[in-house]
């Protein structure tokens, strides 16, 4: 399939703004592609084809247009969540009032927070 822009509309543009826009239209429609199948997938019934329609070209857009499709998460991003959870859950287990009046004790449940508090700052951060 063959993409036409009028040259009109580049106006303005030298050859390496040409060339990035050249590679940002290709990964939109990689994108865009990537997320009808998946759209088309999910509706599918039987092991038939797979049926494409407008429709689900439509609305594969519009998720992406306002950012609601699934974006892959690399497992540095997977990882970073799993270990804050666990790491909140420590936190939670080593939670104790008595416990806590002892340095050594206070010092350790202080880092494994600290460590808690990062983790979820960066889980947050790489989504």
């Amino acid at each position: 399939m063959q993409i036409e822009i009028n040259d009109n509309a580049l106006k303005g543009f030298n050859t390496q703004a040409k060339d990035e826009l050249s590679k940002a239209t290709k990964r939109f429609v990689d994108d865009l592609i990537k997320e009808s199948n998946r759209i088309e997938s999910s509706f599918q019934q039987n092991t038939g084809e797979a049926q494409v329609t407008s429709t689900i070209v439509n609305n594969a857009d519009i998720f992406l247009r306002r950012g609601l499709a699934r974006s892959n998460k690399n497992s540095k991003t997977i990882l970073t969540r799993i270990l804050a959870a666990i790491f909140a859950l420590i936190v939670g287990f080593l939670y104790d009032t008595k416990l806590l009046q002892e340095s050594t004790y206070m010092v350790i449940f202080t880092v494994i927070l600290a460590i808690t508090i990062v983790l979820v700052t960066f889980s947050i951060v790489m989504e």
